[in-house]
């Protein structure tokens, strides 16, 4: 029992750090229920570790909390595992630094030239610059002829 609690409090306090905050493995667990299916989807493992943080963090909660009616079953593979998962977020080889990896590379991508989004957006982002430009132009030729209007009036009034 020691072992798994201990096992997890590294795991939690690590999140925690992360966070700022307490809870740190309920936060990361939240966290990973806002990524979108797809994204999850390319991470590799990501719901045998979402399954696993929850499942251990269940265990880990009755058996502080002396919880008898819940389902105590654990392993040396459970012990196991919160070692590796903490190993992955020291290396931020963690589902949500690998999300946020692929986030990053995605936002590079469409920063230098190699936009990945479909057609339509494209030009229709080009179009709405292009249409504020066109709005900006006029606004600036209607406000140099109002100076020229003002100063012929000015002009005409002392002659």
């Amino acid at each position: 029992m020691e072992e798994i609690v201990k096992a997890f409090n590294r795991v939690e306090k690590q999140c925690n750090q992360m966070y700022g905050d307490i809870h740190g493995v309920t936060l990361y667990i939240k966290d990973m229920e806002q990524v979108s299916r797809a994204k999850s989807r390319s991470v590799p493992g990501w719901e045998e570790d979402y399954r696993n943080l929850k499942r251990i963090r269940h265990v880990r909660n009755a058996l502080v909390h002396d919880d008898a009616d819940a389902d105590l079953d654990y392993s040396a593979a459970d012990i196991a595992y919160l070692d590796s998962f903490y190993q992955r977020l020291l290396k931020r080889q963690d589902p949500l630094a690998l999300v946020r990896k692929q986030n990053e590379k995605t936002k590079l991508r469409s920063t230098n030239g190699n936009d990945t989004r479909p057609v339509y957006e494209k030009g229709a982002r080009k179009g709405n610059g292009c249409l504020v430009q066109a709005a900006l132009l006029v606004c600036i030729i209607l406000l140099f002829s109002l100076m020229v209007l003002a100063i012929w009036v000015v002009y005409k009034s002392f002659a």
